[in-house]
Formats: structure tokens, C-alpha cells, sequence
């Protein structure tokens, strides 16, 4: 009887052993939700290692090989990336460029980003006096956007603090930390509530900073703000950055609701962003 029942026992362990792997199997088996909208990184420029060579033989010719990387969650069409920088006396030509193509943005068929490498060959090459070395710059300009989105409060009430039936409704501060996988990020909304011609008057401040390792050129351009399909109006449309931080003011008048709820506020941005990469090589004119 003894024997029996340790028997049962011995095999109820090995059934819940069982069930225990197959269902660690079952969670390894599910497959990583991955958000690529974050991050502040776009088109990431590299100098191959060796090319340049540090050193270089006078009127000898080299290569300067450049990997590009779009880091960032946007495609890319046709960047423009520029040798430039040398000085004319001593290279010619000083200044050359190439267009990229289509530079995909990271997703599920590419989880690291697309990639590119782009060579410059240079010649005529003359030692400057002494042993200054030759300065350059390789640098990248290209089209990129931002799309950032958030949970909004909307209440008849214009209390911070509104609770529902299933949970709480806080018109607040929202602080969107991480970037949107571009350089450009939205880092906070704040929603400010009112009552103007007997509608519910929605204004959004919404704060912009460029927290990548380049400058955008010229204008940030607003293509969209929508809360949930509503589109809403901003100021302004066009903003240009001051020490790399903005702000915009967008608005909206919705019919009085029947009570709280949640939306999803949207903004859409495009720019132009260039970022750079500086280096320097040694010219030989005598054996050391």
C-alpha cells in the first residue's frame, strides 16, 4: 500500500514538472513586442576604420569610407552626404557628394536600422608646410520626421482630478520621455481646459526639443495634430527652434461631454536635420 502510494506521488511530480516546462515553453514561445518609435537617434554617420588612413604618402590617393545607419524609425529618401572641408590648396577637388537612396527606418524587417556605405576617393594630394595635418568634414543632410502620441484627459469638468467608473481621469502635466526614434522629440504636453461660446475649449502646450547630436536646418513643419480623428489647430504651423527648444500652442472646441473620458492627442512633424562628423590625417613628404 506504502509502495502504491509513493508510486502516485513520484508520478503527480512528474505530471506538474510537465506542466511547469510547458508552460515556461509557452512563454518563451511568445514573441517580444518591440517599440522602434523610441530613441533619439536618426541617420548615425561613421568613418570606416583605416579609411581614412591616419597617415598618408604625398600626391598618393585614398578612400574615405563613411557607414550610415538609420537609427531612427523614419525612412530616408535620398540624404545628401558631403565631403567637404579640405582646404583647396592642397586637395582637389576639396568638396564632393553623394545621394543615398532609400535608407529604411528601423521596423520589423529591420530591427537594427538600414545601413549604407558610401566611399569618396581622393588624389592630388600636397604635404601642407610642416606637418599641419589636413582637416575635414563628412557631413549628412536629410528629411525626417517626428510622430509623437499620448493619453489626453476630456471632462466637462475643469477639476485636474476627475474619477470615472473605471478608474481616474487626470488632466496633467504629460511628460513623454525617450524620443519618438528620431532626433527631434516631443518631451511634454500640457492640457489646459476651459469653456468659451458654450463649447469645451481644449488648449494643448506642447514642448519640442532637439535632443540629437546634429541642428536641424530651417523650420520645424506641424503636417498633423489630431485628437482621436478631430483635427486641431496650431501656433504656430511652422516653428523654428531656439537653443534647440520650441513650443506650440494647439486648440480645439468640442460639444460639451456627457462626462470623462480618454483620447489620443497625435502630432506630426517634419524637418530637414543634418549631423557631421570631423577628422583629420597626416600627409609624409620624407620617410621619418
Amino acid at each position: 500500500m506504502k509502495k502504491a502510494i509513493l508510486i502516485g506521488m513520484v508520478c503527480l511530480l512528474l505530471i506538474c514538472s510537465g506542466c511547469g516546462l510547458l508552460n515556461r515553453d509557452k512563454v518563451k514561445a511568445e514573441p517580444e513586442v518591440v517599440d522602434y518609435h523610441k530613441g533619439t537617434e536618426g541617420l548615425v554617420l561613421k568613418l570606416l576604420k583605416g579609411s581614412p588612413p591616419e597617415k598618408i604618402w604625398k600626391e598618393s590617393d585614398f578612400f574615405i569610407g563613411v557607414e550610415l545607419k538609420n537609427k531612427g524609425a523614419y525612412d530616408i529618401e535620398n540624404a545628401i552626404i558631403k565631403l567637404h572641408g579640405f582646404n583647396p590648396k592642397y586637395v582637389i577637388p576639396s568638396e564632393r557628394e553623394e545621394r543615398t537612396g532609400t535608407l529604411h527606418g528601423k521596423s520589423p524587417g529591420y530591427p537594427e536600422g538600414d545601413y549604407k556605405i558610401v566611399e569618396f576617393k581622393e588624389t592630388n594630394v600636397i604635404a601642407p608646410p610642416g606637418k599641419e595635418p589636413l582637416s575635414f568634414t563628412v557631413s549628412a543632410e536629410y528629411d525626417y520626421k517626428t510622430e509623437a502620441s499620448t493619453v489626453v484627459c476630456i471632462s466637462p469638468e475643469l477639476n485636474p482630478l476627475i474619477k470615472t467608473k473605471e478608474k481616474i481621469c487626470e488632466i496633467k502635466e504629460i511628460s513623454l520621455s525617450g524620443g519618438q526614434g528620431a532626433p527631434v522629440a516631443v518631451i511634454t504636453v500640457n492640457e489646459i481646459p476651459g469653456y468659451k461660446s458654450g463649447k469645451l475649449n481644449l488648449k494643448f502646450i506642447i514642448d519640442i526639443e532637439d535632443k540629437g547630436k546634429g541642428e536641424v536646418l530651417g523650420d520645424i513643419i506641424v503636417e498633423e495634430a489630431k485628437l482621436s480623428n478631430q483635427n486641431i489647430q496650431c501656433d504656430p504651423s511652422t516653428l523654428k527652434l531656439d537653443k534647440k527648444k520650441g513650443r506650440i500652442k494647439c486648440e480645439i472646441d468640442l460639444d460639451r461631454p456627457s462626462g470623462p473620458y480618454e483620447s489620443i492627442l497625435l502630432v506630426k512633424l517634419s524637418y530637414k536635420y543634418k549631423t557631421k562628423v570631423d577628422e583629420k590625417i597626416e600627409v609624409i613628404s620624407e620617410i621619418e
